[in-house]
């Protein structure tokens, strides 16, 4: 990948980070709930409404016949100056915390990251941090597409404390929510006879993917990805630097 965006990148005055939750549901809906849809007609979870209705995102993911890591996604939306940047373009929950992992990598001293292969944003990410001092510049080269006037993730100039700080606010919603669903998901399995123990055991085992998975396999499956996503979650660097840089 190129050193430099490949055209002049948009810098941007207003910036909105927020999570959001699948919550395909289509006889579920709740006036007091804040959902959007989206262009491909994908409903969402928005911010603290996650955590607040994790029993039904988690009906949602218990409804498929079989419960993956792909089944388990969410993440961050992003706007910029009023457009959506990535077009709620998000994936599995341990991706959406690879974030961190290049900031954390940059904030250390490093100018450069590539976000490819096993820590990608997204299942197809080509994605590149580039500091700049104190400024940001992403993209990523396989969203984005300077002839498709509907095309993500073009290059931008953001602030950087700007971006940690909408980064992790809106990581707050979405620990809540990682915390809330596990307690749920721990609460299920105890009603099926299963301990937290004899769920990690089962998830640790690991399923054929032919075989048919029971309740209690999907739950197992469930837990196991959000253990992979807290892998990812530490942010002690965004943290010493938001101190340092502070007013």
């Amino acid at each position: 990948m190129p050193m430099n965006p490949p055209v002049r990148p948009q810098r941007v005055e207003q910036l909105e980070i927020r999570t959001i939750i699948p919550i395909n549901l289509p006889e579920w809906r709740g006036p007091e709930v804040d959902v959007f849809t989206d262009l491909d007609d994908d409903t969402w979870l928005v911010g603290p409404d996650a955590a607040r209705h994790a029993s039904h995102a988690l009906d949602w993911i218990m409804s498929r016949d079989r419960v993956t890591c792909c089944s388990c996604q969410g993440g961050f939306d992003i706007w910029v100056d009023g457009e959506s940047w990535n077009h709620s373009c998000v994936d599995e929950w341990w991706m959406t915390m690879t974030w961190f992992h290049g900031l954390e990598h940059l904030l250390g001293g490093g100018s450069h990251f590539e976000v490819t292969g096993r820590t990608a944003l997204w299942e197809q990410a080509e994605t590149v941090f580039l500091r700049r001092k104190e400024r940001l510049i992403l993209w990523d080269d396989a969203a984005w597409d300077e002839d498709d006037e509907e095309a993500s993730w073009w290059p931008i100039d953001v602030d950087l404390r700007a971006l940690l700080e909408a980064i992790l606010a809106a990581n707050v919603d979405l620990q809540a929510y990682f915390d809330r669903l596990e307690a749920i998901v721990l609460e299920r399995a105890d009603g099926l006879g299963a301990s937290a123990a004899e769920l990690e055991a089962l998830y640790n085992a690991k399923f054929s993917g032919e075989d048919p998975m029971t309740d209690l396999d999907k739950l197992a499956s469930v837990l196991e990805q959000l253990h992979r996503a807290r892998y990812f979650a530490e942010t002690p660097r965004i943290d010493r630097y938001l101190q340092v840089t502070g007013s």
